[in-house]
């Protein structure tokens, strides 16, 4: 997460602060952390995972820090996350390995705090805690005991959509006015 530094515009790294950095690694474990538990777990599902918050932390970036190039950046980690998931269910085996999860959602945490520091948002941290804990709410589904794998596999889609939903569903309401 030391790359957040080169991320944050040049004109506006005097307001990095140490608590900034520590809520920036709290949700590098939240996201990077529980998503490398679920895929060890299940491969597919941990892919399936990745797309929905990468897809959710594109729309947020969209919606509400109004930047469509931060947006496009992690549209483009959700298209690849799109790709490893066809091509995982196509190939029956997991194509992604352990360092694409951390690479992938690493780059939608870059852009999101790269989006905090370029907006006048209110609670700007609120979006990022949301899409970060998206996987943490998926991997809770791991300690509910169920006797279903196919049950767990749809509890987990419904925590992850609800939680990046959440975060949409807020964006969209508080969408910025443009005047013109």
């Amino acid at each position: 997460m030391l790359a957040a530094w080169f991320v944050v515009p040049a004109a506006q790294r005097e307001s990095f602060s140490v608590v900034e950095l520590i809520g920036v690694l709290l949700c590098a474990m939240l996201s990077i952390g529980w998503t490398s538990h679920i895929a060890a777990r299940s491969p597919r599902l941990g892919v399936a995972v990745q797309l929905i918050v990468l897809a959710g932390a594109s729309q947020v970036l969209i919606l509400t820090f109004t930047s469509l190039k931060l947006g496009q950046a992690a549209g483009m980690l959700a298209a690849i996350a799109g790709a490893v998931l066809i091509l995982t269910l196509w190939k029956k085996r997991d194509l992604g390995g352990r360092g694409l999860e951390a690479f992938l959602m690493s780059g939608m945490l870059l852009t999101l705090y790269a989006g905090v520091h370029s907006s006048d948002v209110k609670y700007p941290w609120m979006y990022l805690g949301l899409i970060s804990a998206a996987p943490a709410a998926a991997a809770a589904m791991y300690l509910v005991p169920l006797k279903s794998d196919r049950l767990r596999v749809v509890l987990t889609g419904i925590a992850v959509i609800g939680v990046v939903g959440a975060a949409v569903a807020i964006a969209f309401l508080n969408q910025p006015t443009m005047d013109y």
